[in-house]
């Protein structure tokens, strides 16, 4: 659970934010070697070839914009 202090201090307020596309990548590979862990709900996401989007969500501020990470997400998500 998020601490009430931060949740105060940084969901009431509104906020500019916008996820910009970085590329695409080819979707989430399992090997045997070595297991990743489970990005995608393949129930209800088809793991298919340029599937996954690498995007980078930022906060609009009055002049400029700052990056507040990146971030791997399904295109049907």
């Amino acid at each position: 659970m998020m601490k009430q202090v931060w949740v105060a201090e940084h969901l009431m307020e509104t906020r500019c934010l916008e996820f910009i596309l970085l590329s695409r990548s080819r979707g989430i590979r399992q090997t045997t070697l070595e297991p990743y862990p489970t990005y995608l709900d393949q129930e209800k996401f088809d793991n298919k070839l340029l599937c996954m989007l690498n995007v980078m969500l930022i906060e609009w501020g009055r002049d400029s914009a700052t990056r507040l990470g990146v971030g791997i997400i399904h295109e049907d998500a």
